[in-house]
């Protein structure tokens, strides 16, 4: 539903390449970044088509002319590196009309690895560039930014979600202040009908390092469920905010939640918890190919194959906060899963979902990508 909105909104249309030459100006230390106007040597500031550029302590060197890249010959390319490879050269650049445009047609032909990448550049874009009329306050900064991220219907808006970011402060503990949205606005946020205003609530939820039972219920949710913009920024929001919490529910519902949802987990794991992912991400190795009903030894615990799930009281986020949360702050997971009790139930692996942690793990042990289930498993008795 959220792709037919989005697709809606921007008009599956892809832009014509411009056809003159655009202006670029280049830092003493390198930095590219398109310009409405010839810059000069020594400017301290760049007019962008999006807002203005303030480099107060790396001025201007020189500028230069450039054209649209190639990246409209590549969209209905099988292989899309050239397209990643494009998305990176408008980055690097600092061409972000082009970096906007090319936005604007991945998300209106769904959301891919890609469309991530694109999404991410503007967005860190929008941390450098000023987006809004310098004589409001620093509140006032917050609201309007927000108001522009909320308003824009096109990929303008990941600017903005950029900009607010890089503003946005955590409440101080000493003062009980800080320059950011309200715990209302940000679950209004995440409730939005658009992934580009969910997304930006969801992260600035984790830069404001909130602990809200109920805000961090629905970013847990959105961790598993959504589209892949929502996801990663949910994901990478819920590890902030709950951090071993977030991971230990990630990991007990790979170990025993349904198929769909494991095959998530494992993505969770490996993409924003690595380190502690790892180890969980082998256990569904070992299990791997084990009937239910057999038990066997791994890794100091004795694993138990099962056929049922998780409780509810587990695999619901809003009941897990729930349990897990006092004065409305939450609190460390019990007993973290894999270290604790005499047996560990894991449930049947299906052939997808052990394929797909295989290579996972054979990636973050840094081993060939050829490697087989019993090298991977040797690499970690070796490790351990």
């Amino acid at each position: 539903m959220l792709n037919l909105l989005l697709t809606a909104a921007l008009q599956t249309v892809v832009t014509p390449p411009t056809t003159t030459e655009i202006w670029f100006a280049l830092t003493k230390s390198g930095v590219r970044i398109e310009s409405v106007e010839h810059p000069q040597a020594g400017d301290l500031v760049v007019a962008t088509p999006f807002g203005v550029f303030n480099t107060p302590t790396d001025p201007v060197a020189t500028s230069f002319r450039g054209r649209a890249g190639n990246w409209r010959d590549y969209l209905d390319y099988p292989d899309q590196s050239l397209l990643a490879e494009e998305v990176a050269a408008m980055s690097a650049n600092g061409h972000l009309s082009e970096l906007v445009a090319i936005c604007n047609t991945l998300l209106a032909r769904g959301q891919t690895a890609i469309t991530l990448q694109a999404v991410k550049a503007l967005e860190s874009w929008g941390e450098r560039i000023d987006r809004i009329e310098p004589k409001l306050g620093f509140e006032q900064r917050i609201e309007r930014l927000w108001e522009l991220v909320n308003s824009a219907s096109d990929a303008t808006a990941l600017l903005s979600a950029g900009a607010l970011y890089a503003e946005a402060e955590p409440i101080n503990a000493n003062t009980g202040f800080g320059r950011n949205l309200s715990l209302r606005e940000l679950n209004r946020g995440l409730k939005h009908r658009s992934p580009i205003v969910q997304r930006s609530a969801a992260r600035l939820a984790a830069k404001q390092r909130v602990s809200d039972p109920a805000l961090i219920a629905r970013l847990l949710d959105g961790s598993v469920g959504g589209g892949l913009l929502v996801r990663d920024a949910c994901a990478e929001a819920a590890e902030s905010c709950w951090g071993s919490g977030t991971v230990s529910w990630w990991t007990v519902s790979l170990l025993r939640s349904s198929d769909s949802k494991r095959m998530v987990m494992a993505e969770n794991l490996y993409s924003y918890a690595p380190e502690d992912g790892l180890r969980p991400l082998v256990f569904i190795v070992a299990a791997s190919g084990k009937k239910s009903g057999k038990q066997f030894d791994f890794d100091t615990r004795t694993i138990r194959m099962v056929r049922e799930s998780l409780s509810n009281s587990i695999s619901s986020p809003r009941s897990l906060c729930a349990s897990c949360s006092s004065g409305g702050v939450m609190l460390p997971w019990g007993n973290p899963p894999l270290s604790s009790g005499s047996v560990e139930r894991i449930r049947k692996v299906a052939p997808e979902l052990a394929a797909s942690v295989l290579a996972k793990t054979i990636q973050l042990l840094g081993l060939p990508r050829e490697s087989s289930r019993e090298q991977v498993l040797q690499a970690w008795a070796e490790r351990r």
